[in-house]
């Protein structure tokens, strides 16, 4: 399962229960509020973009009851619909019953005497919704948003526009379901009240209401619509799309951006949104981690250091940022600290991770250069050790020839010629064109050709 940071669903990792509780609930009334008013979306709303709700006085608290009672008050008319049209069917099954072969027999009812005609036969019911589609609604709303809703299971994010895709259609029906009844309720009413209501009639008649209850669905219709055009836009480039978060979420939206620049060559634009997220959340080791790629690769080395020790102050189980930090130092020429940070990260093997391929690749790499620099130093035993445990877990489509090679070096050094060649040999034969192979292959030859001359001069003696 994937671990969330507390930057992720900070009311997951909040210590009160309190907390906890009233910080949900006003997640998912900022979910309703997405859904019925979307004038403010982002594609992220991480790093306190909700903020945390820690006392029952806190005034975000007035959006989670509104919340409540619009429910309560849907499902009240949902139900007291349901129990309506359930009691008219009733009725109208029982007198069918009881009554429909006595009238046939006897011919008490005349073709337009309906004096025996129930009440409730003559005045159909009033209108109201269908209550399967109301029931249907309400599934499509409610059932599809229960795993993100952080009952059953924490979840890795606060607000997700994502998970409102479903529910949408729920929201939808019952505003079709709602215009309906209203439809209906406006065309079936009559005017019988006292006063001026000869021009109320005659204003009816005209179709002023059917006017009015059209206008406002054809306005809603139009609203909603230029809404999602406009979203189209943002959704239009990955820029666009960070630009447009920048607002709601302004350390996620700029390092984004940060990224979408590097890929562009834009390198300044790219550092400066880089800082400018670090200055709005500055313990983002991602963050600092791809400022630190962009300094050295500008050849700003020292100051790339400096970034990845910052990533690793706020995660120190970072392993792409120790790979970093690592390299940096060898550029520097410091190659005894940049040992001991291959070593830290090479204890930071079972750590838990976001991505665990990219974890365990970067854990791996840091292995291989660690053998590499045991080879260096003449400690060929510890870097076939450290080659031992990054084929061990070395991730899916690693390479792992590339390890082989090392180790067949790490035998040559040793002076194990026969383990060396057969190392090789299985290198080769998988990948026919791995030169780092091929040359490793030629410096064993010449070493066994050195021996054996040797050797035939100290016979010839």
């Amino acid at each position: 399962m994937p671990t969330f940071t507390p930057a992720d669903n900070p009311a997951a990792h909040a210590s009160s229960v309190l907390t906890r509780a009233l910080s949900i609930a006003r997640a998912w009334a900022v979910h309703a509020r997405l859904l019925l008013w979307p004038a403010t979306l982002s594609f992220d709303w991480s790093m306190g973009s909700v903020p945390l709700v820690t006392s029952l006085s806190d005034p975000a608290n007035l959006e989670t009851v509104a919340l409540l009672v619009c429910v309560l008050a849907l499902a009240v008319t949902a139900s007291t619909a349901c129990w309506r049209a359930r009691q008219h069917l009733t009725k109208i099954y029982t007198y069918h019953t009881q009554h429909s072969y006595h009238d046939a027999l006897n011919n008490n009812i005349q073709q337009g005497d309906i004096t025996y005609i129930p009440y409730y036969l003559r005045h159909p019911l009033k209108p109201h919704p269908n209550p399967l589609l109301l029931v249907l609604a309400w599934a499509l709303l409610v059932l599809p948003f229960l795993p993100a809703s952080n009952l059953a299971t924490y979840v890795g994010f606060v607000v997700a526009e994502r998970v409102l895709y479903l529910p949408s259609m729920g929201a939808c029906l019952l505003v079709a379901l709602g215009y309906q009844n209203l439809w209906r309720s406006i065309t079936s009413y009559k005017w019988h009240r006292t006063g001026d209501s000869r021009s109320r009639t005659r204003w009816w008649r005209g179709g002023g209401w059917r006017v009015a209850a059209t206008g406002a669905w054809v306005a809603l219709l139009l609203l909603l619509g230029a809404r999602t055009l406009r979203r189209n836009q943002d959704w239009h480039s990955d820029e666009a799309l960070y630009r447009s978060g920048a607002a709601v979420n302004p350390p996620k939206a700029l390092s984004n951006l940060g990224v979408v620049y590097s890929e562009q060559g834009r390198l300044q634009e790219a550092e400066a949104a880089y800082r400018g997220a670090l200055r709005h959340a500055p313990t983002m080791a991602d963050t600092h981690f791809n400022l630190g790629l962009l300094l050295a690769s500008t050849g700003r080395t020292q100051e790339a250091t400096e970034c990845y020790r910052a990533a690793l102050w706020s995660r120190p189980w970072l392993a792409q940022a120790h790979l970093g930090l690592a390299a940096a130092l060898q550029q520097l020429g410091r190659d005894a600290e940049a040992v001991k940070v291959l070593e830290a990260c090479r204890s930071a093997a079972s750590a838990p991770a976001r991505d665990g391929w990219s974890h365990s690749w970067a854990v791996t790499t840091c292995r291989q250069r660690l053998a590499r620099a045991h080879i260096l130093a003449g400690r060929p035993h510890d870097a076939l050790e450290e080659v031992g445990h990054a084929l061990q877990h070395a991730p899916d489509g690693y390479g792992t020839h590339s390890l082989h090679t090392l180790a067949a070096e790490a035998h040559l050094e040793a002076g194990e010629h026969a383990e060396a060649q057969a190392a090789l040999s299985r290198v080769l034969a998988a990948h026919p064109h791995h030169v780092p192979a091929h040359l490793t292959f030629s410096r064993m030859l010449q070493a066994n050709v050195s021996y054996c001359l040797s050797r035939t001069v100290w016979r010839k003696r």
